[in-house]
């Protein structure tokens, strides 16, 4: 690494030997030499070329001549972007794109809880599953990683590199040292779904992002030793030949005990691990097994069996990290409900992770959760002294590989046995899944990659510990208990939503509560809702009765917002009106028992001045005799609504008009309703 020192109030500029993209901005402030931000990013490929792609499969074409793959100008970043569509393939639902790539070691990226980041352009959502990128040997032997979360358009795409589908892997999986595939596209519902101008931009790989306070030191008064040609201004430009200082570092591949000094305050140099990578307090990993092989590993208890001979341990090829798992069964054993593996370990302090707020991080496949209480993992000095960390199973994902966070700071105090563990010498571990029951069984439980990490702090972390200010908050949650959060309209279903739970001295409770206890304004059928001299009651046959009268008003059912009528008639029908002079003329026949005439809309001309016309359910006058111009009438258009008639006639009566002097002639619109 090389170092162009500068006098105070200046900026030294730390250029890495792996290229001048590692190249670390260092201020010297008041005396103070503080670390820039610099972010570790691995380019796949910028997507402004075509050159080297190939189409998946038979489902996939490009744009170009005779459907080769092209690029398109719509794109994020650079210059382009290759552009492909769906088509109907044979037996396929996948469209997408595919390359052979230069050998390029992504562990770093791995343990630094990296990010595959690409964009992709959608235009239309209806038939499409899920997006995926695939990194391995070849297109027969290869990690695959899934979102399924997306919206019509660009979209930019964070595939964790630590939570590969569990069920994409395929063949032997990645060698995450020796990547030379990828390859990605999107998921459809059915072969024969067809979808043009996908767009992809930008494969990246992403980690170890640092801001200026996570990567600090502090010198009191620096003073530089250095010839003339190698201090430089501040903000000066870079010109060929610059000189510098080289700046060394001491290699530690194991971050427990890196102290190069036994006393506080004393002097040591920088200390990176075996990659050359700074090791800083933001970010330390710690492996405790890789799982690539099942050497030291035996199983927990006769509850656990091994895929291999003899029931023996096996790895497995379906894996997440370096070459492989560690497969193991839940079998019927000896009132055990619990599964797992367990190992002797080199000695090791864990007291810098444990105060560094650190996280066991582990990858673990469950095929099956129906019998699944908890996954387990266990640290201590042997198989009866531990702490246990507990993770349930409502938190996990069945059928996929779960990249589990265990909180150093919160083992589970009911599952620490013996005397616990003594975090200065850790010497055993042991992973696992507890069930509801001895006899529950499941087979090919996989682990891979069991660490401990200081630093890795999520967004839940950070609100859970600090208390901060923000003009416009705007808090966006994915799950709850495990179930995608419901935006929708309609019923919830099985989607997660969060409970709100009033507080009991709320205004609105208690309001609530007054209503429900308060029934003296609701009175029930057959009592008094009038006293007096004539108390009113509701009879519980809906009539209003009056002491001394009869039935006072039968309560009509057929009000706006209330069912339809039953109509006996086919519909609105349609009668002429003929009424002759001076006579009481029927127009609607009387309709049976238990029916009545419902007069929707009526029209009706005179042919004589001052005459007179009434409207009669049989004898009893429904109008009054009202007066008609000469050559005049009147109408009233149907209501367009069952259950609102004009007027009706009484039970099993006629529909008449009596005309005064002159002739009535019309049509009018009614129905026959049961009643």
């Amino acid at each position: 690494m090389t170092i162009s020192p500068h006098p105070p109030a200046g900026r030294v500029v730390l250029i890495s030997n792996k290229g001048a993209d590692q190249a670390v901005p260092v201020d010297v402030v008041a005396g103070d030499i503080t670390v820039g931000t610099s972010d570790k990013v691995y380019t796949i490929d910028s997507c402004d070329s075509a050159a080297g792609w190939s189409v998946l499969n038979d489902a996939t074409t490009g744009n170009g001549a005779l459907d080769a793959l092209a690029t398109d100008l719509n794109h994020v970043m650079g210059t382009a972007s290759i552009e492909f569509n769906k088509v109907d393939g044979t037996d396929k639902i996948r469209a997408g794109i595919q390359k052979t790539i230069t050998a390029g070691d992504l562990s770093d990226y791995h343990n630094g809880g990296g990010y595959i980041h690409a964009s992709i352009y959608i235009g239309d959502l209806t038939d499409v599953a899920h997006v995926f990128v695939r990194l391995g040997t070849d297109s027969s032997n290869y990690n695959e990683w899934r979102i399924d979360s997306m919206v019509g358009g660009w979209n930019a795409f964070r595939f964790m590199l630590m939570a590969p589908t569990g069920s994409g892997n395929t063949g032997t999986g990645w060698n995450i040292a020796a990547t030379t595939y990828v390859a990605i596209g999107v998921h459809f519902d059915a072969e024969d779904d067809a979808l043009a101008d996908i767009r992809v931009d930008h494969i990246v790989l992403n980690a170890g992002a640092q801001t200026t306070s996570d990567i600090s030191v502090s010198n009191s008064d620096p003073k530089f030793n250095a010839i003339y040609e190698s201090v430089h201004e501040e903000d000066a430009a870079h010109v060929t030949a610059d000189k510098g200082v080289l700046s060394l570092t001491v290699r530690k591949d194991d971050a427990i005990g890196s102290a190069l000094s036994d006393t506080d305050g004393d002097y040591q140099p920088l200390i990176t691990n075996e990659h050359g990578i700074l090791r800083t307090q933001g970010q330390q990993h710690y492996a405790l097994d890789e799982c690539n092989s099942v050497a030291g590993w035996t199983i927990l208890d006769d509850a656990t069996t091994g895929n291999g001979d003899a029931d023996a341990l096996a790895t497995d090829l379906n894996h997440v990290f370096g070459t492989a798992s560690i497969e193991f069964n839940k079998v019927n054993g000896t009132d055990h409900t619990e599964a797992g593996i367990q190992k002797t370990l080199t000695a090791g302090d864990l007291t810098a992770y444990h105060k560094g707020g650190g996280v066991i991080t582990t990858s673990i496949y469950i095929s099956d959760l129906t019998a699944v209480a908890y996954v387990f993992v266990r640290l201590g000095t042997d198989g009866d002294h531990y702490n246990e960390w507990r993770i349930d199973d409502d938190a996990l994902t069945a059928d996929a590989w779960n990249s589990l966070r265990f909180n150093m700071l919160t083992p589970n105090p009911t599952g620490n046995t013996g005397n616990g563990w003594n975090i200065a010498a850790t010497t055993y571990v042991a992973v696992g899944v507890s069930f509801d029951a001895e006899d529950d069984e499941l087979a090919d439980i996989k682990v891979d990659h069991l660490a401990i990490n200081t630093g890795l702090r999520t967004t839940a972390d950070i609100t859970a510990e600090i208390t901060s200010e923000v003009s416009t908050p705007n808090i966006n949650l994915h799950r709850i208990r495990n179930k995608l959060v419901n935006v929708g309209s309609g019923a919830v279903g099985t989607d997660g939503t969060q409970r709100v739970i009033l507080a009991t001295d709320d205004p609105a409770v208690t309001l609530l509560g007054t209503i429900d206890a308060d029934t003296s304004k609701i009175p029930s059928l057959g009592t008094a809702i009038m006293t007096g001299a004539a108390p009113v009651t509701i009879a519980t046959d809906d009539t209003i009765t009056a002491a001394g009268n009869a039935s006072l008003v039968n309560i009509e059912k057929c009000q706006m917002g209330n069912a339809a009528p039953t109509i006996d008639s086919p519909g609105i029908i349609n009668a002429p009106i003929n009424a002759g002079t001076g006579a009481r003329t029927e127009i609607i026949a009387t309709p049976g028992a238990n029916k009545q005439i419902w007069v929707y809309g009526l029209l009706i001309l005179v042919d004589t001045v001052d005459c007179t016309v009434t409207l009669e359910s049989a004898a009893n006058a429904l109008s009054g005799a009202m007066p008609q111009a000469d050559n005049g009438g009147f109408h009233s258009e149907p209501s367009g609504n069952f259950a609102m008639p004009l007027f009706k006639c009484n039970t099993n009566e006629a529909f008449n008009i009596t005309m005064g002097t002159g002739v009535g002639d019309g049509i009018v619109s009614y129905a026959v309703v049961s009643v």
